[in-house]
């Protein structure tokens, strides 16, 4: 009897593989995955096992126009809930995403698309000029407030949707690879050997998330070993307590964003800690590969995902233990002023505040002091990649002595008389900063050259 009922239960779950496997049934499966996200989803195979449960190969969703696909999965095993499925309500158990690969474009989450949005623009704290600095120096009074382009019309449904007749308890992702990409189809940041297990409480999920990497901004900004609590919803997703190792430091930070209505507000708030500046460098490079030190910053940024006119939010940032070590623009400086130290500047202190105000940051201060020198620098960077930038330059009298009296006339004097001051411009961009810093302190070179012509042997 009992080998009966075997050969009975393997035939039926024979047949239930045949009628899944079968092209009409695997069409209609997929014809119903894609009404539900609409999107185009495709399957290679589907299977069903007494342990493993559903089991659906090679998931693939495409863009709506096009062949290119947004979502690749190896394998998605739903384990139901058989009790509750005899009752007509359908509820899986632990749902498994296997080698997943994610595209998502943050052009589709932008006010361009058609989406209507009642929120205000970002409002930033009042601009913060440099010592002595002209009207010019601060913010423009209509560069941080004005209101982001947004079109009008009904806002679409959701492009994600998720079937409310059918109840998820788990879902675990393994082996997960997520780009997020820019508006001209380029990545512009990639979360890789993705894990998320969450568990199904009081109506939204939580659990955690743990990533080998994540990298931002053209691999300038590399996470290694991630890890957060995780909680979401049909509202939000949340990483209340994220830590991850940054450029040789550590970085904690907390991050949401609301997922179901654009334009996608999202919070981010994070603090670096002792994090190396000559990292930095290697990701970064430009005028940092000759800085060293360690870095302690904190950063509060609100805004919308793929929409940079939202973003507001201020940071600032430390640099403990800092020099520049043989940078070609100082060594150049003190070949003419006969300053040593400017070989290996040494800095007491270094720091700098900012505002974020839509795509620019507003620099209310960068200050970099060393024993004999201070520069403080202060301006904008405009799409948080073109300088422009104000400075000046001020030394004490011990270096003023040094200066030869050919380049005096070209410093000010200061009321205390003590000091002196020169002040320049940089700009170019953050990779390529360009400054008149030397031209400044060189001044008319042909008169320059006529006194070092027609001065006393001495002074040639």
């Amino acid at each position: 009897m009992l080998a009966t009922v075997a050969v009975l239960f393997a035939l039926g779950l024979l047949a239930i593989n045949l009628y899944l496997q079968s092209p009409g049934t695997r069409q209609k499966i997929c014809n119903a995955l894609s009404r539900n996200a609409g999107l185009p989803v495709s399957v290679f195979r589907i299977s069903y096992g007494l342990w493993s449960g559903l089991v659906l190969d090679e998931v693939t969703v495409r863009e709506p126009a096009g062949s290119a696909s947004i979502f690749r999965a190896s394998s998605i095993k739903a384990r139901f809930n058989y009790l509750k499925l005899l009752q007509r309500k359908p509820v899986i158990k632990q749902l498994i995403l296997q080698d997943v690969d994610a595209s998502v474009p943050l052009a589709m989450l932008t006010a361009a698309e058609g989406h209507t949005t009642d929120l205000p623009p970002p409002r930033p704290s009042p601009a913060r000029a440099g010592p002595s600095a002209p009207p010019s120096a601060a913010a423009p009074p209509g560069a941080a407030t004005a209101a982001p382009p947004v079109a009008t019309g009904a806002a679409p449904r959701n492009r994600f949707p998720v079937a409310s007749s059918v109840r998820v308890q788990r879902v675990k992702l393994t082996r997960g690879t997520i780009h997020l990409l820019s508006r001209d189809g380029t990545v512009a940041g990639t979360v890789r050997d993705l894990e998320i297990f969450a568990r199904l409480q009081r109506g939204g999920y939580s659990g955690r998330m743990l990533a080998a990497s994540a990298s931002l901004i053209n691999n300038t900004l590399v996470c290694a070993e991630l890890a957060s609590p995780l909680v979401a919803s049909a509202e939000r997703i949340e990483l209340p307590a994220l830590q991850a190792k940054l450029w040789g430091g550590l970085l904690n930070a907390s991050f949401q964003v609301v997922v179901n209505s654009p334009p996608y507000r999202y919070d981010l708030r994070l603090d670096v800690s002792d994090a190396k500046v000559s990292d930095i460098a290697t990701h970064a490079g430009g005028a940092l590969d000759q800085v060293h030190g360690v870095l302690q910053a904190k950063l509060d940024l609100h805004g919308a995902a793929g929409d940079a006119a939202f973003n507001s939010g201020e940071g600032q940032m430390e640099v403990e233990a800092g020099y520049f070590d043989q940078y070609p623009l100082l060594q150049e400086i003190g070949r003419w002023t006969q300053i040593d130290e400017l070989q290996r500047l040494q800095f007491k202190e270094a720091r700098s505040h900012f505002r974020v105000a839509g795509a620019n940051l507003y620099i209310d201060e960068i200050r970099l002091l060393s024993r004999n020198c201070d520069v403080w620098l202060w301006g904008q960077i405009d799409g948080a990649q073109k300088l422009d930038l104000n400075g000046r330059l001020t030394i004490n009298q011990f270096l003023s002595q040094k200066i030869p009296n050919e380049l005096e006339e070209n410093f000010v004097t200061n009321p205390d008389t003590r000091t002196r001051f020169l002040d320049f411009r940089v700009t170019g961009t953050l990779t390529h900063p360009q400054t008149d810093l030397l031209d400044r302190m060189i001044g008319d070179k042909r008169k320059l050259f006529r006194k070092l012509l027609h001065g006393d042997r001495h002074d040639r």
